[in-house]
């Protein structure tokens, strides 16, 4: 019975990045591993965006119109609990785009020649991002605020349709919340997500970004979980798509400054294999965007939760497996 409820109330985070959601973080959920513990999640993704929306949501003409874009994103995450009420987080994106349009940028964020869109893929290691979550409230609603701090990796070009990230730091905080419906609405429950992204200043502008992701999921079976996913951005103090007037700044770093405004919605599902293992999969498309690219995405992974020092031999008795049941909750798993 205890088995039965630990399995049913996990599932694995889904950590999968897109190139326009560097203020998502898989780990940002509200249910926190137990001191000593911790999970490692490695997922990928796949994106295919197809054109560009203009700041009003219409589609652009001409050679932007139906300009494809496939990217694959490899995500590896750690976390783990310092406490029962504090997890440090740290992840890592590579990332490999293709640009197959009739439209490429010739001239780099630098000013300088470049060959991002030549057709072939361009990939490499993305930007680091460390987190810590603190718990402030266990139920019945469970709240959980935090803090990321994303830093790129290294300086890679930020100015093409096939770049692997935007090259700008940013300091993200939010709260994560998370609440299980029963008995009202048996095996049913729900997470929310809410941030603001502080990001670097580039060319007199800041584009700092809100974003809320909820996650709605259903236990099918003490093993197999259903969910449905949602997310939304909004961007501010940045340009639109296309936007005249700009100065030469400000045009190398249009992709950088654009204000990405998106709303995506998806569904997937987790499936436990073991007390320690869990699958994942999961689709979403863009329903709403302003100066995007149209997309759609799919993403699989894989989530180990790990014991260490005296939590590996502390035996499983009911009120451990209750405690680690009400903290190892399903995660927001949003796509991009």
């Amino acid at each position: 019975m205890r088995q039965a409820r630990t399995a049913r109330v996990r599932a694995a985070a889904v950590c999968v990045v897109g190139l326009i959601a560097l203020d998502r973080s898989a780990s940002a959920q509200a249910v926190l591993p137990l001191k000593g513990e911790g999970n490692v999640t490695i997922a990928y993704q796949n994106i295919l965006a197809d054109g560009h929306l203009l700041g009003d949501g219409e589609r652009a003409s001409g050679a932007n119109a139906h300009d494809a874009v496939r990217s694959d994103t490899w995500t590896s995450e750690v976390e783990f609990g310092i406490t029962d009420k504090l997890a440090l987080s740290l992840s890592l994106p590579v990332v490999a785009g293709r640009y197959e349009g009739g439209a490429p940028h010739v001239i780099g964020v630098s000013g300088l020649p470049t060959t991002i869109d030549d057709g072939t893929y361009h990939g490499g290691f993305q930007d680091f991002r460390f987190g810590a979550r603190m718990n402030v409230a266990s139920g019945p609603l469970i709240v959980t605020p935090f803090v990321d701090a994303i830093i790129p990796s290294h300086h890679y070009e930020s100015r093409g349709h096939s770049v692997i990230g935007l090259d700008m730091r940013a300091l993200v905080l939010g709260t994560s919340l998370a609440m299980s419906f029963d008995p009202m609405i048996p095996h049913t429950y729900f997470q929310a997500q809410v941030s603001h992204a502080f990001v670097q200043e580039v060319a007199g502008l800041r584009p700092n970004r809100d974003r809320m992701d909820l996650e709605l999921g259903y236990f099918v079976t003490p093993r197999i979980t259903l969910r449905f996913l949602e997310s939304l951005q909004i961007t501010h103090n940045g340009i639109e798509f296309q936007q005249p007037g700009q100065t030469r700044e400000v045009s190398l770093n249009h992709d950088r400054l654009q204000m990405y405004n998106f709303l995506n919605l998806g569904g997937g599902f987790g499936f436990t294999i073991s007390e320690s293992l869990d699958v994942f999969a999961a689709v979403s498309s863009l329903v709403w965007g302003q100066n995007v690219h149209p997309h759609r995405g799919i993403g699989v992974g894989i989530n180990w939760h790990f014991r260490t020092g005296p939590a590996l031999w502390q035996p499983k008795d009911p009120g451990r497996e209750d405690a680690r049941a009400t903290r190892r909750g399903p995660a927001p798993s949003a796509l991009f």
